[in-house]
């Protein structure tokens, strides 16, 4: 084996470990920090429809962007106050008012630190199977045309 072909065979074990690591700490629950989708408008401009935001989990302090579970779902809004009784109040960015009804800090999942635009939605298209599928079968075809172009070079230079 080459120095180079051990090199790169290092780096691609590297980024391995780099990308599953974290994927198999947040599928198993043990990961400090949790990543949601933002589906609507409601904290527009901050955080636009299909963002991913990471949220570390039961860390948050009043005029953070905050995610916290509803009957309906996850929400993700800012913490605008506390009141008397310990219940938070919310408010989307968009919104005019304020959410109804409080929260208990216990429906809290924690603070956002950071909301990368766009990246929800690979994010929702990788839940998907199909979307799964269609990623990896896009990477192969990559390899196998990478893999034919080095193979035609290599017959060229020996011609």
């Amino acid at each position: 084996m080459t120095v180079t072909k051990a090199v790169k065979t290092t780096l691609l074990i590297a980024i391995c470990l780099v990308l599953l690591i974290p994927a198999a700490l947040m599928a198993t629950g043990n990961a400090r920090f949790k990543v949601f989708v933002v589906q609507t408008g409601s904290m527009r401009p901050t955080i636009p429809p299909n963002s991913a935001v990471i949220v570390e989990k039961g860390v948050y302090r009043v005029g953070q962007v905050i995610t916290f579970m509803t009957a309906n779902g996850v929400v993700t809004h800012r913490l605008v106050g506390r009141n008397a009784d310990g219940t938070l109040v919310t408010k989307g960015d968009a919104n005019a008012t304020p959410d109804p009804g409080s929260l208990a800090p216990s429906e809290v999942i924690g603070g956002v630190v950071a909301a990368p635009p766009m990246v929800g939605w690979l994010l929702a298209y990788l839940k998907n199977p199909l979307g799964v599928v269609s990623v990896v079968l896009a990477g192969f075809c990559a390899w196998l045309v990478g893999s034919m172009v080095r193979g035609r070079r290599t017959a060229q230079q020996q011609a």
